[in-house]
C-alpha cells in the first residue's frame, strides 16, 4: 500500500471522528479534569514558600498544564481496538488487505491525535491568557525545540506500550490485567502524579532507568527550563535507544502473535 493511500485512510478515520466530536469532546474533558486540581493543590503546599526543590511555583502550575497538554495529545489508546480485532475476529479483514495491520491501527490512532492536539494547543494558549503570571515558557529556540522532540517520543513511547498490552490478547484474550498494571505503572513512574524529584531516591533510580519517564516527567522538565542543553540532548539519546529497542520487540510479540492467531472470534 502506498504512502499516499495510508495519507488518505488518515483523512477517513479524521472525518470519522470529527463526525463523532461530541464523544470526543468528553474524552478530552475527562483528560483535563484529572489535572485541573493538582496546581491548586501544589500551591497550597508552597504557602508562603518561593520554591520546592528547584521548582518555583510557576513552574509547577506549568509542568501540570504541560501533562495537560500531553495527556490529551499525546497518549494512545489503542490497546483496546487491538484487543476487539483480535479476540473477536476482526483482525481477520485487516490481513488480507493491502495494508500493514500495525499502521493501520497506528494510522487511526494519529488521525485522533491530530485534532485532539487542536483542542490541547487552545486549551494550553488559554492557560498563558488567563494565568500568565503562574505560567512559564521555554527559555530559548533550542528548548522549544527539544521539547518538541519530546513529545514526539512522549507519544512513541505511549504508543508502545499500548501496543504491548493489545499484543497481549494473542495469547491472553482480555488485556484487562495488563493494561491495568501498565496503567499504575505509567502513573507513578511517568512523573503524571508528581515531578519525580518529589519521589525517594530509590524511586527516583528506578524510574531513571525506566522509559516512562519520557512520557511526561522529561517533556514537562524541558519545557519549564529544569535541564540543561547538554542533560537534554542526554535524554534525547537515552529515549532513541530505547524507541529502537522496543520498537524491535513489538515486532517480535507481532510476528509470534500471528502465528498463534487462530483468527475465530468471540
Amino acid at each position: 500500500m502506498s504512502i499516499s493511500k495510508y495519507w488518505q485512510l488518515n483523512k477517513t478515520f479524521l472525518q470519522r471522528h470529527i463526525a463523532y466530536r461530541a464523544r470526543v469532546s468528553i474524552w478530552i474533558i475527562a483528560d483535563v479534569a484529572n489535572f485541573l486540581v493538582f496546581p491548586f493543590v501544589w500551591l497550597a503546599v508552597y504557602g508562603s514558600r518561593e520554591t520546592l526543590a528547584g521548582y518555583a511555583k510557576a513552574d509547577m502550575v506549568t509542568y501540570y498544564m504541560v501533562i495537560m497538554f500531553i495527556s490529551v495529545a499525546c497518549t494512545s489508546h489503542i490497546s483496546r481496538h487491538m484487543k476487539d480485532d483480535i479476540i473477536k475476529g476482526n483482525l481477520n479483514a485487516i490481513l488480507v488487505q493491502p495494508m500493514r495491520y500495525l499502521f493501520f491501527r497506528t494510522i487511526h490512532e494519529v488521525s485522533y491525535r491530530i485534532l485532539a492536539t487542536g483542542i490541547a494547543i487552545a486549551l494550553f494558549g488559554a492557560a498563558f491568557f488567563l494565568f500568565p503570571a503562574y505560567m512559564r515558557f521555554p527559555s530559548s529556540p533550542a528548548s522549544l525545540i527539544f521539547f518538541l522532540l519530546s513529545l514526539f517520543f512522549s507519544f512513541y513511547f505511549s504508543h508502545l506500550m499500548q501496543l504491548f498490552v493489545g499484543l497481549s490478547s494473542f495469547w491472553l484474550g482480555d488485556n484487562t490485567g495488563p493494561d491495568r498494571l501498565r496503567h499504575i505503572v505509567e502513573k507513578v513512574f511517568s512523573g503524571e502524579i508528581a515531578p519525580l524529584v518529589f519521589f525517594p531516591p530509590l524511586l527516583q533510580s528506578i524510574a531513571g532507568i525506566l522509559p516512562f519517564q519520557f512520557l511526561s516527567y522529561v517533556p514537562a522538565q524541558i519545557f519549564v527550563g529544569q535541564l540543561t542543553m547538554q542533560e537534554m540532548r542526554h535524554v534525547v539519546f537515552i529515549a532513541s535507544m530505547w524507541a529502537a529497542g522496543l520498537s524491535v520487540f513489538v515486532l517480535f510479540l507481532w510476528r509470534r502473535g500471528v502465528r498463534r492467531y487462530d483468527g475465530v472470534g468471540i
